[in-house]
C-alpha cells in the first residue's frame, strides 16, 4: 500500500512539473496574442501509471488531441493509450469523441486490443470459486456511436460494435475449460445497443450537481469463429440512474443505482453481469462475482478540501440473481472505503483518484483517472 501510495504522490508531482515546463514565463502575454482554443488543440503526450488489483502496477503513454469546443463540458477530442502491467497484459486504444451544433450532436468511436492473464471465478453467485483459475484472452473491439439531444436535457443514443475474443490460455479440468467447451474458445460477438438518457449534470466528466438517469437496451448476436457451434443470441436490459448534489460549499454527494438483467441461454461469461473493480463495488475483484441479473446502490461523499484536493468516502450494497424477479430474496454484498482526487486540470475537472476499498474479506487499491461515476 505505501507503494501505491508513493506512485500516486510521484505521478502527480511529474505532471506539475509537465504543466509547468509547458507554460511560457511570458504566458500572460502570449494568452493575449495566442487565442486559447488555438492551444487547447496540441497534441498532448503524457505518461501514464495505474494500479488496481486485477493489473497491478501498470504504465504506458497517452495522447490527447482537442479538436474544437462546442460548449461547456462538449469538447471534440480523440484520445489514444497504450499501456502494461506487471502481470504482463498489455492494452492500446483509440477513443474519439465528436460534439456538432452546438452539441447537439454526438458521434464516438473506440479501437481496443488487449492481451489479458486474468482470474475466473466461475458463473453465479452460488458457484463463485474460492481458488480463482488463471486463463489468458486476447480480444479485439470497434465500435461506432452516436447520440442526439432531442430536447433540452433529454437525448437518444446507439451503437454497433464488434468483439473478436479468444481464451488463448486455461487450465484444463477446471471451470474455465467448461466454459470453453460448452460455448466456443474463439468468438465473434456483434451487438447493436439503443438508450435514452435525462442529463441535466453540470459537467458530465465531474459533476457538481444534477441528475443523470439512463436506459438502455443491447442486442447480442455470438458466433463461433470456428465455425463448430451455433450459438444463441443474448439481450441486456440496464438502469443506471445518478444523482449529484451539492449539499454545503464545498461538500458534494453522489449516488448510483443500479438495475440490470442479462436474457438468454447462452450467454459467454464476459457478458455477464458483475461486480468489482475501479468503479462498482471497490474492495471486490474485477469479475469476481458474475451473474445475470444485478441490483446495486452506491454512494459517495466528496470534500473539495483545496482546489486541488478532494476526499471522499463511498459505500455500496450489490445483489445478484439469475432473474430481477430473484433479487429479493439473494444474499447482499457490502463494501465501502475512501480515497482521495487530486485536480490535474480544473478548468476540465480532470482527476487523479485513488482509493482504498474494503469489503470484510477483500481489500483493493485503486489508482485510476477520473471519478468512479
Amino acid at each position: 500500500m505505501q507503494r501505491i501510495i508513493l506512485v500516486f504522490l510521484l505521478v502527480i508531482a511529474f505532471t506539475n512539473s509537465f504543466a509547468q515546463d509547458e507554460a511560457p514565463e511570458n504566458a500572460g502575454e502570449l494568452s493575449e496574442a495566442i487565442p486559447k482554443e488555438d492551444y487547447s488543440k496540441k497534441l498532448i503526450f503524457l505518461p501514464i501509471a495505474y494500479y488496481t488489483p486485477e493489473t497491478k502496477l501498470a504504465g504506458g503513454m497517452l495522447a490527447i488531441k482537442n479538436l474544437w469546443k462546442e460548449k461547456e463540458g462538449r469538447t471534440s477530442s480523440v484520445m489514444a493509450t497504450a499501456s502494461i502491467t506487471i502481470n504482463n497484459q498489455v492494452m492500446t486504444s483509440i477513443a474519439p469523441r465528436l460534439y456538432f451544433q452546438g452539441g447537439e450532436w454526438e458521434l464516438t468511436g473506440v479501437l481496443f486490443y488487449s492481451y489479458f492473464p486474468n482470474k475466473y471465478y466461475g458463473r453465479g453467485v452460488e458457484n463463485s470459486l474460492s481458488s480463482p483459475e488463471k486463463y489468458i484472452e486476447n480480444s479485439f473491439v470497434l465500435g461506432v456511436g452516436g447520440g442526439r439531444n432531442l430536447y433540452e436535457h433529454l437525448f437518444v443514443r446507439g451503437g454497433v460494435g464488434q468483439d473478436l475474443r479468444k481464451i488463448i490460455e486455461y487450465e484444463a479440468g477446471g471451470a474455465m475449460e467448461r466454459e470453453v467447451q460448452n460455448l466456443a474458445p474463439s468468438l465473434q460477438v456483434l451487438s447493436l445497443n439503443l438508450s435514452l438518457e435525462w442529463d441535466e449534470r453540470d459537467y458530465p466528466q465531474a459533476p457538481r450537481q444534477g441528475s443523470w438517469y439512463r436506459i438502455t437496451q443491447s442486442f447480442y448476436d455470438p458466433k463461433d469463429r470456428e465455425g463448430n457451434k451455433e450459438l444463441q443470441r443474448f439481450r441486456k436490459i440496464d438502469f443506471d440512474f445518478r444523482q449529484y448534489v451539492t449539499l454545503a460549499p464545498r461538500w458534494i454527494a453522489a449516488g448510483q443505482f443500479v438495475l440490470s438483467e442479462m436474457q438468454g441461454d447462452q450467454i459467454p461469461f464476459q457478458y455477464l453481469n458483475s461486480i468489482g473493480g475501479g468503479s462498482r463495488m471497490r474492495g471486490f475483484y474485477g469479475g469476481q462475482y458474475r451473474d445475470q441479473s444485478l441490483g446495486m446502490v452506491q454512494a459517495e461523499l466528496r470534500f473539495e478540501r483545496t482546489p486541488k484536493w478532494t476526499p471522499a468516502v463511498f459505500a455500496g450494497i450489490a445483489r445478484m440473481a439469475t432473474k430481477i424477479s430473484d433479487l429479493n430474496s439473494a444474499d447482499s454484498f457490502y463494501s465501502g472505503g475512501a480515497g482521495i482526487q487530486y485536480t490535474l486540470d480544473p478548468e476540465n475537472r480532470t482527476k487523479l483518484r485513488l482509493d482504498f476499498g474494503f469489503t470484510g474479506k477483500e481489500t483493493g487499491a485503486y489508482f485510476l483517472i477520473g471519478e468512479a461515476f
